[in-house]
């Protein structure tokens, strides 16, 4: 991303840059087979989000930036609306015997 300033801001432009420089790939195809051994998108994505997000290294440009931030509202909103609703579990017991000089008691649950 230091010599390359187009991978800042496009994870397809890092995806393609990474896997020529660092292994091999050359062409414009990728071979169903081929794709297998390459490096997976989003192990690439995920190096570049800690490198600018953590590290604050080669930063994409502001335009980028806020359109980022905007995806990552979006579905911050998304996944808290679409969140499971808790299971409720009823519990309902009783009791039987244990009045004066009863030996034993029973306790029921269901």
């Amino acid at each position: 991303m230091n010599h390359y300033g187009e991978t800042r801001n496009s994870d397809m432009a890092l995806k393609l840059k990474y896997w020529h420089i660092f292994q091999g790939f050359t062409g414009s195809v990728i071979d169903v087979e081929r794709m297998f051994s390459l490096e997976r998108d989003t192990s690439i994505a995920r190096a570049r989000a800690k490198i600018q997000n953590e590290y604050k290294l080669f930063l994409a440009d502001d335009r980028i930036t806020q359109i980022r931030k905007g995806k990552e509202e979006t579905e911050k909103e998304i996944q808290i609306a679409n969140k499971p609703a808790v299971p409720t579990i009823n519990i309902f017991c009783d009791e039987s015997g244990k009045t004066g000089g009863d030996k034993f008691m029973v306790i029921g649950g269901l």
